[in-house]
């Protein structure tokens, strides 16, 4: 048993302030950054895939990274997510749409 909690480990949760001062907009800042929170993810947890969470439109500049340079950044590695608000906004028009195309909102 002690040998099985010693292969299993734990998810690493852990948060990152903003700790550059260039502006991120920037696909070489970009690389920079998923490359320095892959490489913290790996010495924390290596078999975690590293996660994050991003602003909509830096979320579109990451998918480019990832599509750029598959290898480094690739599915497996490196998961990029939109964040909660966006999310919520884009299933409240989906919603909305759905509801349009019904009769439901007109009864």
């Amino acid at each position: 048993m002690a040998v099985l909690e010693q292969l299993v480990h734990p998810p690493a949760l852990s948060a990152m302030l903003s700790i550059f001062n260039e502006k991120s907009e920037d696909v070489e800042m970009m690389t920079h950054a998923m490359g320095i929170q892959l490489a913290i993810s790996k010495y924390l947890n290596p078999d975690q895939i590293t996660v994050k969470i991003f602003d909509i439109l830096l979320y579109a500049l990451s998918k480019h990274v990832k599509w750029q340079w598959p290898n480094s950044f690739g599915e497996g590695k490196f998961l990029s997510m939109a964040g909660g608000m966006h999310i919520e906004k884009s299933l409240w028009i989906l919603l909305i749409d759905t509801l349009d195309g019904s009769r439901w909102c007109s009864v």
